[in-house]
């Protein structure tokens, strides 16, 4: 792609905004409108502002892989993040240059394709479990909440992978106070004149709570495993065992830290990925269809396994898609360390760049039928004959997402495992609004019936 080469980032096409708050009236509570409008009426780039801060927005996907991978290291993680860290600390998701190359070091060894075979019976086990809890409400045609379903067992099998910690009875609490953070942090990003913390807003009053809450939970589980150590190779052993530069070990708060980025980012997504996939299925009654005779052939009722997922292709397929119509982080930012230029457009040092999964996975110039959910879009051959950032669920370049492959493979086993047993029904009566926060979830919770496979 080749932009007219602009000689000053003001050249650049874009609304012109308040003059005070910039773009932020019109991006506050319908951010996904805005940035769809945003490249219909500028095109791949365009300049905005929101309050005091500089934006360029790059739709086009080599602008997305230039950013995210070709020159990524002059790009650090901005404003958005800025706000997850009063949460989540400098954990792996948060953290910057030495510090985040060392967690991702510490980190990886357990997103290995030789590790992941063995959480695969752990994925399966908790979805039975799941499916156990549900029965009752299932076999008497009773509504299910599939928003809570997913988020307790998504939860469940992060902690069990992760931590080898049972967290049943801790799921509840650690959905409401999320969701009271991400609320907390969408309204800072929305507004930018925020008061600080200490000042006892009725919001920060909200988000303390909610913080101190989580922190209790998480440190406690270090604090029990240091007096009972296990020989396990789970994350927090590995955590215990890290050392820096004076051989020193890991504090509690990097410890904490690492784990509520891990609980965040391995449960919250993952958990309104499939959210999403089970309202798609139900109104995709033909790919449910195909979905069953694929399980039949490969499965033929067995709980499938690690060995089964290279031929669970439709079911992956499925995952794919639902992703790329409702991506769970639906933007990404970074922000520009030095000046720099793409495709002819000037980015000046300290420039921050939104890129918006939602925004290019809706691209009809590259996604035919962009609102249709059709799995075949990641047949082997279509994905080849596509741009590689045309889909971006999980980011790309060196700061892709390090459990990208344990979110599929969880997907995938807890889609098979459930959908040979239930089919999901949306009940008549639900609207269905997606709301964008830091995360794209449903506005409201997934209400449906579950009719027994025959």
């Amino acid at each position: 792609m080749n932009s007219p080469q602009f000689q000053s980032f003001n050249q650049l096409p874009g609304p012109k905004g308040h003059f005070l708050l910039g773009s932020i009236p019109e991006i506050a509570g319908r951010p996904l409108p805005f940035f769809t409008q945003l490249q219909s009426q500028y095109g791949y780039y365009c300049r905005f502002s929101m309050g005091p801060y500089r934006f360029l927005y790059l739709g086009h996907p080599d602008h997305i892989q230039y950013i995210l991978q070709e020159n990524s290291k002059n790009y650090l993680k901005s404003i958005t993040y800025d706000v997850l860290k009063l949460f989540l600390g400098e954990g792996l998701l948060t953290s910057e240059s030495e510090l985040w190359r060392k967690q991702r070091q510490i980190a990886s060894p357990l997103f290995q394709s030789k590790k992941l075979a063995g959480f695969s019976s752990l994925m399966t086990n908790a979805t039975l479990r799941c499916i156990e809890q549900i029965r009752p409400l299932a076999e008497a045609g009773q509504p299910i909440n599939m928003s809570q379903s997913m988020m307790a067992l998504t939860l469940e099998i992060v902690a069990q992978a992760l931590f080898t910690r049972n967290v049943q009875e801790e799921s509840l609490i650690v959905g409401e106070n999320l969701t009271t953070i991400l609320e907390f942090a969408e309204r800072r990003l929305q507004s930018f004149i925020t008061p600080p913390l200490f000042v006892p807003t009725p919001w920060n009053r909200r988000f303390l709570r909610a913080k101190q809450k989580l922190d209790e939970m998480v440190y406690l589980w270090i604090r029990e495993r240091k007096q009972h150590p296990t020989e396990g190779a789970d994350l927090l052993n590995k955590l215990l065992e890290a050392r820096d530069e004076e051989n020193k070990p890991l504090s509690e708060k990097q410890l904490r830290d690492e784990l509520m980025t891990l609980i965040l980012a391995g449960h919250e997504t993952t958990a309104n990925a499939m959210i999403w996939t089970w309202y798609l299925l139900s109104q995709y009654p033909r790919i449910w269809k195909e979905l069953q005779d694929e399980w039949a052939h490969v499965l033929n009722g067995r709980v499938p396994t690690f060995e089964d997922l290279e031929s669970l292709s439709l079911t992956q397929r499925v995952l794919q898609e639902s992703m790329r119509l409702y991506p769970p982080v639906w933007a990404i930012e970074r922000k520009a360390i030095s000046e720099d230029r793409v495709d002819g457009i000037p980015i000046p040092p300290g420039t921050n760049v939104m890129l918006s999964p939602y925004v290019t996975h809706h691209d009809p110039a590259f996604w035919e039928n962009p609102e249709a959910f059709e799995p075949d879009r990641f047949l082997p051959e279509n994905v080849k004959s596509r741009h590689k950032f045309a889909y971006f669920p999980f980011g790309g370049g060196p700061r892709i997402c390090i459990g990208n492959y344990f979110a599929m493979m969880e997907g995938t086993l807890i889609l098979a495992t459930m959908g040979q047993r239930y089919y999901p029904q949306l009940l008549p009566t639900q609207f269905v609004e997606m709301q964008s926060l830091i995360v794209l979830r449903p506005k409201r919770p997934l209400w449906m019936t579950l009719k027994p496979v025959q």
